[in-house]
């Protein structure tokens, strides 16, 4: 019998201080209070090691043989070799010396056009092969000028005094005149010296005939 007369007596106080007692469906829709977490608080993340950059190599200088190159050429008179020739350039001629030189080797030879020279070089050339088989240098031996017009000027049909020529045997050894026609103007003159069979442009030789020339 008390708990009747414990109930009577807490509605009667909560009439008394004029609430009513909460119902079930009120007290099951209270929000749950769920406490915030500390805004004061941080995270401080480690310092990320620092990469240092690669070292900076030094760029690399590649030397030029000489003659190989027209920024650098051989001197004047310097032997050049090829797989079957030794061809050394002893004299050039140029100007108003060559021309009377040519005029004197033949009657039938022209002066040169307005504006260009003859140039006459003077070569000499041994048979350095192996081959047991006579070697023409006339045609086996390929001489041309070039300057800084970035051209090349191949032999005229000039008739030098004496020409390159014969039919030359290992150790065989001929001297003669080959003849070119090049612009006045033209500067920083070099020969370009190979071998006309060869197809390796690495293979040809630059000579200077201009003294400094370099293009």
């Amino acid at each position: 019998m008390r708990r009747p007369i414990i109930a009577v007596l807490v509605v009667f106080a909560l009439v008394a201080c004029g609430g009513s007692p909460p119902s079930k469906s009120e007290q099951e829709s209270q929000p749950t209070t769920v406490a915030a977490p500390n805004a004061a608080s941080t995270i401080t993340e480690a310092p990320q090691p620092t990469t240092a950059p690669p070292p900076t190599e030094a760029p690399t200088t590649i030397a030029v043989e000489p003659g190989k190159s027209r920024s650098l050429p051989l001197s004047a008179g310097t032997e050049v070799r090829t797989t079957t020739w030794s061809i050394t350039v002893t004299k050039v001629t140029r100007g108003k010396e060559a021309l009377a030189a040519i005029v004197k080797a033949n009657k039938f030879n022209k002066k040169p056009t307005e504006g260009s020279e003859y140039l006459l070089a003077d070569i000499k050339v041994v048979n350095i092969g192996t081959e047991q088989k006579p070697q023409d240098p006339s045609f086996g031996v390929d001489i041309r000028v070039t300057g800084e017009r970035n051209l090349l000027y191949g032999r005229t049909a000039i008739v030098p005094l004496k020409q390159l020529e014969g039919q030359l045997l290992p150790k065989g050894e001929a001297e003669g005149q080959i003849v070119f026609e090049v612009p006045l103007d033209e500067k920083n003159l070099m020969l370009r010296i190979g071998e006309t069979l060869s197809f390796d442009e690495g293979a040809y030789r630059f000579v200077a005939i201009d003294e400094g020339a370099t293009v």
